[in-house]
């Protein structure tokens, strides 16, 4: 039983690599300060000026957004009818009584009522829903 040359290539290939890489990390471990100083400057240059140039009233402008952007999520949100809530929730439940799964009930009922805001009654919604 003896190797094939793919085999032997494999093991070739595999034992040159491991001794370059060894032989790297001795050459870099016998000559630190050759490798171990990187110097990053204190300072680079991007070619981007900020001096002349005010920014003041863009900064003023930016908070005051911000501020009325926190108002805004701050503000309570006003809250739907209460019968509407009602019929929606008890068109969910029939749906999900029917055997459809809890995300397709409430696309279902949310865009039957987009479509027909006239609905007034669970057995309205359930004949408009099934018409097709």
């Amino acid at each position: 039983m003896g190797y094939d040359t793919a085999t032997w290539l494999q093991g070739s290939f595999g034992v040159a690599i491991t001794l370059f890489m060894v032989f790297c990390f001795l050459h870099g471990f016998y000559n630190p300060e050759k490798y171990s100083t990187v110097k990053i400057p204190e300072r680079i240059d991007t070619g981007i000026s900020f001096t002349g140039t005010d920014h003041s009233d863009e900064l003023q402008a930016l908070r005051a957004e911000i501020a009325q952007l926190k108002q805004r999520k701050q503000q309570p949100k006003p809250k739907p009818k209460e019968e509407d809530n009602s019929l929606i929730n008890d068109c969910i439940a029939t749906l999900i009584g029917l055997g459809e799964k809890k995300s397709v009930a409430r696309a279902t009922v949310n865009k039957y009522f987009v479509n027909n805001p006239e609905t007034k009654t669970v057995d309205e919604f359930i004949a408009g829903v099934f018409k097709r």
